[in-house]
């Protein structure tokens, strides 16, 4: 597995993945905004145990598979320290994602030799609250967890997202990260700009200067 996770981050092997997208869907806000956590917490947990299992991580090794991307929103972290908006907007959301993650890196993936790409998928508009969460992230997940390929630093931004404070913020990432953690780590561009005959974004954050960069174009 090593191996294959030092071929891909170099660009040698591609990721030939499937997602697990309802696992930790955004969903869950619009449900414990209208119940909340005392009639939730529990359905929730039943819905995370059986929506994806070990088994499902066997099956997509056996269909030639290499890699799961797991999306999470910027709530998996418990904690917003940055000042504006709602600081407390991260409680609304179903407890304890941080657990199942730990499961599918640490034992289903590993046990069938798949690697793991978390991907942020739900950001607030406020940049140092994204830097803080996949920076958190990264710090979780050590060289030793074996099946963790790296993070999608942010998918699919709004076209209405500003291009330059977009940069920064990929920048910042691979700042911060790189300070502790060589993990793959991801870029996309904004959603108009999802190929690489759209825009300068081919030419962003080049080896040698950055490394273990990949580029994501959804189209």
């Amino acid at each position: 597995m090593e191996e294959l996770r030092n071929d891909i981050k170099e660009g040698r092997a591609s990721m030939h993945e499937a997602e697990l997208v309802s696992l930790f869907s955004v969903l869950s806000f619009i449900v414990y905004k209208c119940v909340g956590h005392d009639k939730c917490d529990i359905q929730f947990e039943q819905h995370r145990d059986t929506c994806i299992t070990e088994e499902d991580f066997r099956d997509i090794a056996a269909a030639n598979m290499n890699t799961v991307r797991i999306p999470v929103g910027y709530w998996i972290i418990n904690f917003d320290n940055q000042s504006g908006g709602d600081p407390e907007g991260w409680k609304v959301y179903a407890p304890g994602t941080i657990n199942y993650i730990d499961r599918a890196i640490r034992e289903w993936a590993h046990k069938y030799n798949l690697l793991v790409l978390v991907s942020f998928h739900a950001a607030k508009e406020n940049a140092e609250n994204a830097l803080d969460a996949v920076e958190w992230l990264a710090q979780r997940y050590s060289a030793d967890d074996v099946a963790f390929l790296g993070i999608g630093l942010l998918d699919e931004p709004e076209g209405t997202t500003n291009e330059g404070v977009l940069k920064q913020y990929y920048y910042d990432a691979y700042g911060r990260i790189r300070l502790f953690s060589d993990c793959l780590l991801t870029v996309a561009p904004l959603l108009y700009q999802q190929g690489p005959y759209a825009s300068d974004w081919t030419n962003f954050m080049p080896p040698p200067q950055f490394h273990g960069i990949c580029h994501e174009w959804h189209h």
